[in-house]
């Protein structure tokens, strides 16, 4: 059997999967001694993410693996964070974008991009198989409104929702990555102090 010698990698991050403590073999990023970053598993590439998100989980992994610090990437998580619940953010860095696989007709399950595809639909512009569908979530006057019921298209009025974003978007981006240093971003998140070991 013959190995091939890849790379030296001088820092690494293997982040642990949801629902064990054992590295998921697949997911990891590490940097070489030239600063290149290769990352492996991680969803960045994620449609229904929005831009946000992903630049936000790139950012996170290049500070951690640059500096071997996670307090800077807390720090910056922090900002972002801020900034979302302060409504500091441009609404373009949080359109999700999905692709449409199927005819609009044939979809069981009405999710947001089925929802903004129909609006779409309603003033008589093309919608297409294949073509990438681009909307935000709202705030709406009903709290207990379902997350079809905020879709809004890009060009539409209305304010983004910031708990939707918080949970739904930076959260899962990030949290398991900051799982790895102990740190619980849910409490971040909600402005609540993280209990340690010491403080029981």
């Amino acid at each position: 059997m013959e190995l091939d010698l890849e790379d030296f990698y001088k820092r690494g991050l293997w982040v642990t999967k949801r629902t064990g403590d054992f590295g998921a073999k697949k997911k990891y990023a590490l940097i070489n001694e030239k600063g290149r970053i290769k990352i492996r598993g991680f969803e960045t590439v994620r449609r229904d993410w929005c831009n946000l998100a992903r630049k936000t989980q790139n950012h996170i992994l290049k500070l951690i693996l640059t500096t071997g610090n996670e307090k800077q990437a807390l720090e910056y998580i922090k900002e972002i964070v801020k900034k979302i619940k302060n409504r500091e953010i441009d609404k373009k860095d949080l359109i999700i974008r999905t692709q449409l696989k199927k005819p609009l007709d044939e979809y069981k399950a009405i999710t947001p991009h089925v929802i903004a595809a129909r609006k779409i639909k309603e003033k008589n512009l093309p919608v297409d198989i294949g073509m990438l569908i681009e909307y935000f979530i709202a705030e709406t006057r009903e709290k207990k409104a379902l997350v079809r019921d905020k879709v809004k298209l890009p060009n539409e009025k209305g304010e983004y929702n910031i708990k939707y974003y918080l949970e739904r978007q930076i959260l899962p981006a990030v949290e398991n990555i900051f799982q790895v240093f102990d740190i619980n971003l849910k409490e971040v998140i909600e402005g609540k102090k993280q209990k340690k070991l010491g403080d029981f």
